[in-house]
């Protein structure tokens, strides 16, 4: 992307309104199963089939 090319910034933050949950720094492997930290991302096992042994990401809903 040449430097003349930047994107638009969003004029609003994603989900402004919507629920969602705290991404904490730390950390959530053994804690809250499925859930995603700053320090981690997702736990490798949200991405395995749940047939594989793997689990679903922990989101609000």
């Amino acid at each position: 992307m040449q430097s003349n090319q930047t994107p638009d910034l969003m004029p609003v933050p994603f989900a402004l309104n919507g629920q969602r949950n705290v991404i904490p720094q730390a950390s959530q492997t053994g804690i809250t199963k499925g859930a995603a930290s700053l320090n981690d991302g997702f736990p490798p096992l949200t991405m395995t089939s749940p047939l594989q042994g793997g689990f679903r990401r922990s989101v609000r809903i």
